[in-house]
């Protein structure tokens, strides 16, 4: 078999990478594997990448790792549900046994696997247990513990580790597509970006893609809270996006920046999630932690609202309604 190490392309997570570049070259691939971390740590670039270092061409491996081989099948909760039913597993058990087109073997990865009923891998694991040759399982999850015992017994569980400060930092200003834009981030910006991406790289990408625009709104609001302005506050707040991804992105950053001012007034730390210590230190001296829980309280309820699908418009009328009151207790 002919390996284009996919798998070397991923970044940190040595021993885990190097134990299934073992397993692929010594042809002793379990039949399923449970791969547990933590949002955004790499679960779904490694399960297709053993995927592609399995195949028998690089033609066959770029439309793996493009997600376009149809020997390879990622199931997860279908929209507007919480779950995966029974009925997709019993779909999993009918497909597993049809010969597989493009690829001498044939994979399943089910995302969010620990959303799957009881039920679900109660049937689950009578495939496991009897699978059709050359047919993989990769079982994407949180925390396996949150799976039913009898499927953990019947699997080996792999955990992506999460990146320290100094692997991100070398991650994105050496070896991430989007070095460059990385590079040209001031350097308490991009602490803040690795800091509240937690040592996830998926994370950490999200946070960066709105990073300048919110540290500027966010420092904006704040000086305007301090200052009581109430006029201002709403024409700011009515200002910030209307896109409900964008404005969900803001509410976050400044809960953060809310939650550090409340830490630097108990424990005078000088540095936190939000990671500008400059903007905060005046701050921490104009909000008592009163006003600090009411203005995050706000926050939360913002949040509720925009995950509920209530109109944007009225979550920024109502938001700074509440910031206001806040301030002004």
């Amino acid at each position: 078999m002919t390996h284009f190490n996919y798998l070397g392309r991923i970044y940190a997570n040595e021993l885990i990478v190097s134990f299934f570049q073992d397993q692929i070259r010594e042809n002793t691939l379990a039949h399923a594997y449970i791969i547990e971390g933590a949002q955004g740590s790499g679960k779904l670039t490694l399960a297709l990448s053993v995927c592609a270092d399995m195949a028998q061409d690089q033609r066959q491996s770029e439309l793996i790792v493009d997600l376009m081989c149809p020997d390879i099948t990622i199931i997860a909760p279908e929209k507007d549900k919480k779950s995966i039913g029974i009925n997709t597993v019993r779909w999993i058990k009918q497909d597993a046994y049809v010969i597989p087109g493009e690829l001498e073997f044939k994979a399943y990865i089910i995302r969010e696997s620990h959303l799957m009923t009881a039920q679900a891998q109660n049937a689950l694991l009578k495939l496991l247990e009897e699978p059709p040759k050359n047919v993989y399982f990769f079982l994407l999850c949180d925390n396996s513990a949150s799976l039913l015992a009898t499927v953990r017994s019947r699997a080996p569980v792999v955990r992506m580790s999460l990146l320290s400060p100094e692997q991100m930092q070398y991650y994105l200003l050496n070896v991430s597509p989007d070095r460059e834009s990385f590079k040209n981030l001031d350097r308490q910006s991009l602490s803040r970006i690795i800091t509240m991406g937690g040592g996830s790289i998926g994370r950490t990408k999200e946070e960066s893609s709105a990073v300048s625009a919110d540290f500027e709104d966010v420092s904006k609001l704040l000086m305007l809270l301090a200052d009581k302005k109430s006029a201002n506050i709403y024409l700011h707040i009515n200002d910030l996006p209307q896109k409900r991804e964008d404005l969900l992105a803001f509410v976050e950053s400044f809960m953060y920046a809310l939650r550090d001012i409340a830490a630097m007034k108990q424990s005078k730390e000088e540095s936190g999630l939000f990671g500008v210590p400059e903007l905060l230190r005046p701050m921490a001296k104009r909000f008592a932690l009163s006003v600090l829980s009411s203005c995050f309280d706000a926050c939360v309820e913002a949040t509720d609202s925009l995950l509920s699908n209530m109109n944007t418009t009225n979550v920024k009328i109502a938001l700074a309604a509440s910031l206001c009151r806040a301030v002004k207790s």
